[in-house]
């Protein structure tokens, strides 16, 4: 039984370790791609494609953990986007917060980034 104990503990220790020195690539690989893409069109979630600059880092990470909690919470734009796409529940993320920021700057570099034209209509827009 012990051995059983010190193996799982091993184990998760491991994957953890690994989990945390993933890239932001490899991280949006195993945790974001299965529902989103970056400039290839919506999946079950949004193309992420020119939105990272409409939220703040801050709100990015909020919802990246947990959008439920979020919108539970009474957040305009996170009702708002969860109504937009169908009500369909991001799953929670148990990332640290310099994982989520390396998944947001991976989305930047492939094109995430809000581009000129979504820049001037966002402007008008209360960023949260």
């Amino acid at each position: 039984m012990k051995t059983l104990i010190i193996t799982l503990c091993f184990t998760m220790s491991i994957w953890s370790f690994n989990s945390f020195s993933q890239t932001g690539d490899e991280l949006f690989k195993t945790t974001c791609a299965r529902c989103h893409t970056i400039g290839k069109g919506q999946l079950v979630g949004p193309d992420l494609k020119g939105t990272m600059g409409k939220y703040s880092e801050k709100w990015l990470i909020k919802w990246i953990r947990s959008s439920q909690t979020l919108i539970n919470d009474g957040d305009a734009k996170a009702k708002e986007l969860y109504e937009k796409f169908n009500e369909i529940q991001m799953p929670d993320n148990d990332l640290l917060d310099e994982q989520i920021k390396s998944i947001i700057a991976y989305v930047k570099e492939q094109g995430g980034e809000v581009s000129a034209a979504t820049a001037t209509v966002s402007e008008n827009k209360t960023t949260p």
